[in-house]
């Protein structure tokens, strides 16, 4: 659950800094595991490491309610354009067996 947090609370930074022009989409998670919480609140605190244009980066640091480390993560996101005027979006569930092309009465089955 720890990896969990980091990642929703660095993706949030992610498309707080750069929407709505540009679309995050993260390309790196490391978590490292100090402890587990097995009662309590955890707390998570996010702290942007790098920020350009392009990538952003942020740690990500857990504890319990004691203060005590349970989790310290990186999370870096690339910023990409959002889609050029005309393009496609595709839907997609994950592990889906099927992609329903938005637009279209197009349905592509995954093998």
């Amino acid at each position: 659950m720890s990896a969990v947090l980091a990642e929703t609370l660095g993706s949030i930074a992610a498309a707080l800094r750069s929407m709505p022009e540009k679309v995050p989409l993260g390309v790196e998670l490391s978590c490292s595991h100090h402890r587990a919480a097995t009662e309590g609140e955890v707390t998570g605190v996010c702290t942007p490491l790098h920020r350009s244009r392009t990538v952003a980066t942020f740690e990500i640091r857990v504890s319990d309610d004691q203060q005590r480390p349970i989790c310290t993560g990186r999370l870096t996101c690339l910023l990409r354009d959002l889609r050029p005027e005309g393009a496609v979006i595709i839907d997609c569930v994950p592990a889906a067996t099927e992609i329903v092309v938005a637009g279209t009465q197009r349905v592509i089955t995954l093998r």
